[in-house]
């Protein structure tokens, strides 16, 4: 009897384990295609210098580079 209880027990914590990784893999969003945003940032002529602190100051030609 205990044997029976320990195989339920080990099958009980497998399947829920497979079903949180199944329920994780379809609801988590995809990571973006990197391809699309870089294009994307290269239509913008913008550049970011940092200080000694590490703050950093964004300098564009127009107020739509800085703001990308």
């Amino acid at each position: 009897m205990k044997y029976l209880s320990l195989k339920w027990i080990t099958f009980s914590i497998s399947y829920l384990l497979v079903v949180g990784i199944l329920a994780a893999y379809l609801t988590l969003p995809k990571i973006p295609d990197g391809r699309v945003l870089i294009a994307k940032a290269k239509q913008y002529d913008v550049e970011i210098i940092r200080d000694t602190l590490g703050i950093p100051h964004v300098y564009g030609k127009k107020d739509v580079d800085t703001a990308f």
